[in-house]
């Protein structure tokens, strides 16, 4: 424990400790209750605002009287409860897969899937992996990173969205077998989306493997939400994609999806799979309804872009920089410096507006910033509000 000890003595010092604001309830869409008083939320990933919509809450309630609180075990035992498999064909429908598997986080799908596809297999039968390479955006999200890492594969992370970088190493690695190119479709802390299309030309090329973390896209990208392999064209045809249900979704959980060979694989070849309880039913329950109005509710989606765009275009008229290439509810403002990124978050604290600065070890020094959501919910005025309130807290700060 010393160590420990030692090391939370120094790093309280930097002032860098998180602050873990307590949020007693949520408010009326798009606001949160702290300390009584509501704030307006530009923090949540609940981007189609399905996380208390009523009919969402009425199946989850209607699961929950069915089945209970709780799995009680891992799907390999007793927890392979029917509305699973109900949650994973409307995902599979939905996300342009052939089959799904579901998991209670999205860091587990995200650790279960790589150990599984270049790792070594649990029990008696080993992969021949000795010349494994996995291939990663150096921007990443961690959960990849530790998915990478704990399968014990040679790495080679290239530049962000440097796709000629990509194509010199798997051209160095044309022996290496198998091959794993793993990305995100959309970067959330930069604003970004990759091109999946170049990515998934370069993987067939050179005989590799394609993963695509696709937590942020479904439900935002493609003509009906379906995500990255919608909106790229690519239905059935990536090797495997993963999605988070606790973003646009407005749930909690992950899944993985390809073809049904590769998920009845996964089925007996990832660990968190086997060995942790499954999703909950009544999380099933109100994910299943939350798919359903991402579908056909077009509407819902157009007005969250009108909002990003509507915010995004007001603060870069103001003359604040908005990080990223594309058009999505994701708005990282940069700020630079740690403290007064911080300071930001505080004095719009202090006008009910609920925006935590991002910091180092989140993102690199001196490149600080507001990562700022949009909602379905939100109403102009807010919006009005919020860019508002950071030139009159920017005129302060700058002073």
């Amino acid at each position: 424990m010393q160590h420990i000890e030692e090391f939370m003595d120094a790093f309280s010092k930097t002032g860098r400790y998180p602050l873990f604001r307590q949020i007693e309830r949520y408010g009326t869409n798009p606001t949160v209750v702290i300390e009584g008083d509501e704030y307006i939320m530009f923090a949540s990933n609940n981007y189609l605002s399905l996380c208390n919509n009523k009919n969402v809450i009425e199946s989850a309630t209607n699961a929950l009287n069915t089945n209970g609180l709780g799995p009680g075990g891992s799907r390999f035992l007793c927890g392979n409860i029917k509305i699973l498999e109900e949650l994973e064909r409307e995902i599979s429908d939905f996300a342009g897969v052939e089959d799904t598997i579901t998991f209670p986080t999205g860091y587990m799908a995200n650790m279960a899937a790589i150990s599984a596809l270049v790792g070594t297999f649990i029990g008696d039968q080993p992969h021949k992996v000795n010349s494994a390479v996995v291939f990663s955006d150096k921007n990443n999200h961690m959960t990849l990173v530790d998915g990478i890492r704990i399968s014990k594969a040679k790495t080679v992370i290239y530049p962000h969205l440097d796709y000629e970088f990509l194509e010199r190493e798997l051209i160095k690695h044309e022996e290496s077998h198998p091959k794993l190119i793993v990305a995100e479709s959309v970067y959330s802390m930069d604003g970004n989306v990759a091109d999946i299309n170049l990515i998934h030309k370069l993987a067939k090329k050179h005989n590799a493997m394609l993963m695509i973390d696709d937590a942020h896209g479904i439900g935002i990208l493609g003509e009906t939400g379906g995500g990255a392999l919608e909106h790229f064209k690519l239905k059935n045809k990536v090797d495997l994609i993963m999605g988070s249900f606790d973003k646009a979704l407005g749930g909690m959980g992950g899944y993985l999806g390809g073809s049904k060979k590769l998920i009845k694989y996964l089925r007996i070849a990832s660990r968190p799979y086997i060995f942790s309880s499954s999703i909950p039913a009544v999380m099933a329950g109100g994910l299943i309804e939350s798919i359903k109005i991402c579908r056909r509710d077009k509407k819902r989606r157009d007005r969250l872009m009108s909002n990003a765009n509507y915010l995004r275009d007001k603060l870069k008229s103001l003359g604040f920089k908005i990080l990223g290439n594309t058009k999505l509810p994701v708005l990282p403002i940069l700020i630079g410096n740690d403290e007064k990124c911080k300071l930001y978050s505080e004095k719009l604290f202090e006008r009910k507006i609920f925006a935590p600065a991002v910091i180092w070890p989140a993102v690199p020094e001196n490149l600080a910033r507001l990562r700022v959501t949009l909602m379905h919910d939100h109403e102009k005025e807010q919006l009005d509000y919020f860019a508002e309130s950071l030139v009159k807290i920017r005129k302060v700060i700058d002073k």
